[in-house]
């Protein structure tokens, strides 16, 4: 699977947002560098231009949240 096209900019990604090593080592592995399409952030971003700071990958109910 290819890498996310918004690596280079993503928060996420980049280890600004690193409050659980682990847990963000795993969802770059599942979202970053292979379903990206899935991603919260990735999402919110292709609909909505500016994503949050505080959305992780997986974060469904928020991401809910910001597309209604």
């Amino acid at each position: 699977m290819p890498n996310c096209p918004k690596l280079e900019n993503c928060l996420f990604f980049q280890d600004q947002l690193d409050s659980l090593p682990a847990v963000s080592q795993s969802a770059k592995i599942v979202f970053c560098r292979g379903a990206f399409s899935n991603c919260a952030r990735f999402i919110v971003s292709e609909k909505k231009g500016q994503v949050p700071d505080d959305l992780f990958p997986a974060d469904g109910k928020k991401l809910e949240q910001l597309l209604s």
